[in-house]
């Protein structure tokens, strides 16, 4: 499987937790100036930004997002 349809797999995945667990998902792979987040979302009156990560299995996934990377999500 290739790196770019594992990423769309892991965001499919994430998407469909999201809409069972009540929270409505609004966009996918937004992005501006800043950069750019994989699902914008409501849950009641909070919006959400979800950031996923896919990868193999037995890699960490807290290696998986840099610190810089928290800091534009913050």
């Amino acid at each position: 499987m290739s790196e770019k349809s594992m990423k769309v797999r892991g965001e499919d995945a994430a998407c469909a937790y999201l809409e069972r667990c009540g929270i409505c998902v609004i966009e996918r792979q937004w992005s501006c100036e800043a950069g750019k987040i994989d699902v914008v979302a409501w849950e009641g009156d909070t919006l959400v930004l979800v950031e996923v990560k896919t990868g193999k299995p037995g890699k960490k996934v807290s290696q998986a997002l840099s610190a810089a990377g928290a800091r534009r999500i913050l």
